[in-house]
């Protein structure tokens, strides 16, 4: 389907525009400006000058293209005291805009009209104590409210009358990607103001006790694309907030650190001498929109204030265009000394619980969708892991594309179905652009409880890229997938091959507690990355379905026999000396019928013997970090 979003050069309309992009939805974008030249050239997206008031013009564009839905974005934001325009400019374009494009939409048959509102609408009501539900009556008491809320109602009426399928969202104070100073925006988010003076060195001085809701740009645009693709909507309004009010000095430590020779203090509770425009009255509690009813209906988790300072920092690094130089400082390289003793031939009692002779780690390898792809905007079609047998093609090739879609659309939930009919656990080696792609199986995982080994943000090669990228490509990934799977990734394994500062990246990062690069051994083990102790919990090449593609293996009973054999040495071997299986699979190639079956067969048999723990790969972790901590040195 294709999307019209309008405002698409505003702070979310670019937010919406990266997420549309990142779902592969073509997106005609209207601004009234050229966007910023960064966006001028991406794949699927169409950009239209034109002014949202201009009845004709925006009847020729619905016309030039096959619009299945509409955001319309478009919003003039209003201080009291603003110098930048007049209260019918912001009635014109918020409003009228609104009329105009419901009434043009509506004769093409549009099919969906998403139109995001404003905290804004809610007012005084914010003070009064109680929690913003979508029933709290509206208060408004800015000329920018009352023209969200007429707005609102263009629309409820537009549904009511015609039968469209319309929805708003009453979104709350946003901050992350994008920000920036315009002509259409004089209200500027107290994170931006923090940033802007981080960058330039100002000292800032933050009010006491201040709390707000401040929401991730990027989340609420998501939010949005679920609205306008949804095959159906349960209800007709939705407030989209992260639910619960935060301290600015959580921002302010993430700052910091960026920016070392920056300096932040608390000042009054009134805000009389704080640095910062202050948009209401800092001392005073605002109630944060609470929006249970969308994550209900979607399944969606915003993210924490931690994930959205982080993923915030990271942007603002990797902008080229700030007017002040950001880089991110650059870790050390890690060259890790080569280990050819281990532990020896005497290893450690892992002491598994229950005084298991084998821990076993079914592995699920979810990478469909973050593959090289020439719709991407790469160079090649990657074939790694296929019936085609590896490789990659310049250009589009249609046959792997297909085949990495069955292991998304088959595959992936045939391995789901074995592994809850065996009632047993599992790990996801997660990409985080797969599972962007297909959130459903976000939700399985987290409806089962299974962990999520971070497998890259895509497909990349880490040797090939600097510092500042890698950093951010992990930081993504970590945020991604901790925000569709519920918790964050508690480990790292690169899709090809780390870099040599991909373990210093993921130690200095402090939200993972291990790392599977590492084919080395048959059990965790500890190695020093700089001054820090780092986890490393090896995988296997060996005990994986790699073979299929491979052609070392044909059959699933040549695969069976494999693993049972394997297991059936470790089981033995567990009697003194207990080890940890590592089983790879992939929904590509494992999910093939013919192939299924020997994992089924597989689990059944390892289900028949006593004494073996079969766990996540999460749970390992915490395990050896209990049972076997770093020794002192």
């Amino acid at each position: 389907m294709t999307i019209l979003l309008t405002g698409a050069g505003g702070f979310l309309g670019l937010n919406i525009v990266e997420a549309l992009l990142a779902h592969a939805i073509p997106c005609v974008a209207v601004n009234d400006r050229p966007l910023p030249p960064e966006f001028s050239t991406r794949p699927g997206l169409t950009i239209e000058i034109a002014d949202v008031r201009d009845r004709a013009a925006m009847a020729a564009i619905l016309q030039r293209h096959d619009i299945q839905g509409i955001i319309h974005a478009a919003a003039v934001t209003l201080a009291p005291t603003s110098r930048m325009t007049g209260a019918d400019t912001a009635f014109d374009v918020n409003a009228v805009s609104t009329a105009v494009l419901l009434d043009e939409a509506r004769k093409v048959g549009v099919a969906r009209f998403v139109y995001p509102s404003s905290t804004a609408v809610y007012g005084a009501a914010l003070y009064d104590g109680t929690p913003i539900t979508e029933d709290t009556p509206p208060r408004p008491v800015s000329v920018y409210g009352y023209t969200k809320l007429a707005s609102e109602r263009l629309v409820a009426e537009t549904a009511k009358s015609y039968g469209s399928s319309c929805v708003c969202a009453r979104i709350t104070a946003l901050f992350g990607p994008h920000e920036r100073e315009t002509t259409t925006r004089d209200m500027m988010s107290l994170p931006f103001q923090m940033a802007q003076q981080a960058m330039t060195g100002k000292p800032t001085v933050l009010p006491a006790g201040l709390q707000r809701d401040w929401t991730s740009s990027r989340d609420v645009a998501e939010a949005l694309l679920h609205l306008a693709t949804a095959p159906k909507l349960e209800a007709e309004l939705y407030n989209l907030g992260i639910g619960a009010p935060w301290n600015p000095a959580l921002l302010a430590g993430h700052l910091a650190v960026a920016f070392p020779t920056w300096q932040a203090g608390i000042g009054k509770p009134d805000g009389s001498d704080s640095t910062l425009t202050l948009h209401d009255d800092p001392s005073q509690a605002r109630q944060p929109l609470i929006a249970t009813r969308f994550e209900r209906d979607f399944g969606f988790l915003f993210r924490t204030p931690d994930m959205a300072c982080r993923d915030y920092i990271q942007w603002l690094q990797s902008c080229t265009n700030d007017p002040v130089p950001t880089p991110i400082r650059t870790p050390a390289i890690h060259h890790p000394t080569r280990d050819f003793v281990g532990y020896g031939p005497n290893p450690p009692d892992p002491r598994w619980p229950g005084g298991a002779r084998i821990a076993v780690n079914i592995v699920v390898n979810y990478e469909e969708g973050a593959e090289e792809s020439f719709g991407d905007g790469d160079a090649l079609s990657e074939g790694g892991l296929t019936e085609g047998g590896g490789g990659a093609f310049t250009g589009r090739d249609l046959g792997a594309e297909t085949m990495f879609e069955y292991g998304s659309r088959v595959g992936v939930w045939r391995l789901f179905r074995l592994l809850q009919q065996a009632g047993v656990p599992a790990t996801v080696f997660g990409c985080a652009q797969a599972l962007e792609r297909n959130p459903q199986v976000a939700e399985a995982i987290r409806a089962n409880g299974w962990d999520v080994c971070a497998h890259g943000d895509r497909w990349v090669r880490h040797q090939m890229l600097d510092a500042a990228t890698e950093q951010r490509a992990i930081a993504r990934a970590f945020d991604v997938i901790g925000t569709l799977c519920g918790e964050p990734p508690a480990g790292w394994y690169c899709r090809y091959a780390p870099s040599l500062r991909t373990r210093q990246l993921i130690a200095d990062h402090g939200g993972f507690l291990y790392d599977s690069d590492s084919y080395a051994d048959e059990l965790p083990y500890w190695t020093q990355v700089g001054e820090r102790d780092h986890l490393v919990i090896p995988y296997s090449l060996t005990l994986n379905d790699g073979k299929f593609a491979r052609g070392n293996t044909a059959t699933a009973g040549q695969f069976f026999e494999f693993l049972r054999d394997s297991f059936d040495l470790l089981y033995e071997e567990g009697e003194t000396q207990p080890r940890m299986m590592n089983i790879g699979l992939h929904c590509r190639l494992m999910g093939h019928p013919g192939r299924a079956l020997a994992l089924q067969r597989f689990l059944r048999h390892i289900q028949s013997r006593e004494k073996v723990w079969i766990c996540r790969r999460v749970d390992i972790a915490r395990h050896w970090m209990q049972e076997h901590p770093p020794k002192p040195d």
